[in-house]
């Protein structure tokens, strides 16, 4: 993930030239470096295909399944507890997997988990502590913290 540039406010300085009192004004420009999130552990299938511009950041392990997909803008997020993608799951673009806030009690800290051929559809958001095997989360839905669904 490339890194973010941010303009800073310009600094300007004048200096005087001695010929024919020449004005000459410099323009200064800095630029803040913001260091990219932290890479976060991964086990990955041999077989795993992911997009080139989804994004793995935390620091909790993010395991992903053979077989599994990973659309372009997807966000898989293990700040705060570590995500099991299982195997031939398909995870839609710009969907997000993972805690956004600290876990609240037990049962979050233990981590996400997509059982296998859990299909995530565009957009969706999934904080749940356990999606069920073929479970499929449709477009836009927001699944909530510790929730537990499908069989």
């Amino acid at each position: 993930m490339p890194f973010l540039l941010l303009p800073a406010s310009p600094a300007s300085t004048t200096t005087h030239s001695s010929h024919h009192h020449n004005h000459r004004k410099h323009v200064v420009q800095t630029r803040l470096h913001v260091p990219p999130p932290p890479k976060p552990p991964t086990t990955l299938a041999s077989t795993l295909i992911i997009a080139e511009h989804a994004s793995l950041v935390g620091t909790h392990l993010i395991a992903l399944g053979a077989n599994t997909a990973i659309h372009p803008r997807t966000k898989l997020i293990s700040t705060f507890a570590s995500i099991t993608v299982g195997s031939n799951c398909i995870i839609s673009e710009r969907s997000i997997i993972g805690l956004q806030s600290e876990p609240e009690n037990d049962v979050e800290s233990e981590g996400l988990v997509l059982e296998d051929s859990v299909v995530v559809e565009t957009g969706a958001v999934v904080e749940a502590r356990c999606v069920g095997t073929g479970t499929t989360i449709e477009v836009g839905a927001r699944i909530g913290k510790g929730a537990v669904i499908g069989k």
